[in-house]
């Protein structure tokens, strides 16, 4: 790849082509130019699939993670010694083990600062519910 290919590849990239596409437009594979951009150690631009724009994004603004985690850990300690017992689907799902032995219900807090009051939702349940709050 001559230096023109090279100025023609970063050009085309910075103005919103995909790797692939500049490997098209060279007639060079996606491999190539991803390589050649690493060599170089040519900026990257930044990822728009963030917020609404990425196909996983489930709204709303995200819990503390230090709050989650404490939830979570509380959760798990009352589970091990008895103080709470895993309970069936409340929307009424029959729930079956996993393949590797996990429940395929899960306790889904409301409230964060409430660690031992949960909802008990199966799997499919629970990714409904994040979807909607």
């Amino acid at each position: 790849m001559t230096i023109t290919d090279q100025k023609t590849a970063e050009w085309l990239y910075h103005s919103g082509y995909s790797l692939k596409s500049c490997g098209k437009a060279l007639g060079v594979s996606y491999s190539s130019i991803w390589r050649l951009f690493k060599r170089l150690d040519l900026p990257r631009r930044h990822s728009v699939g963030t917020g609404k724009d990425n196909r996983f994004y489930r709204g709303g603004g995200f819990p503390d993670k230090k709050l989650q985690k404490w939830a979570h850990n509380k959760l798990r300690s009352a589970i091990r010694n008895g103080t709470l017992k895993r309970e069936p689907c409340e929307k009424g799902c029959v729930s079956v083990d996993m393949r590797d032995g996990r429940s395929s219900v899960q306790a889904h807090h409301d409230d964060y600062n409430k660690p031992l009051e949960v909802r008990w939702l199966c799997v499919k349940c629970h990714y409904k519910e994040g979807l909607n709050g």
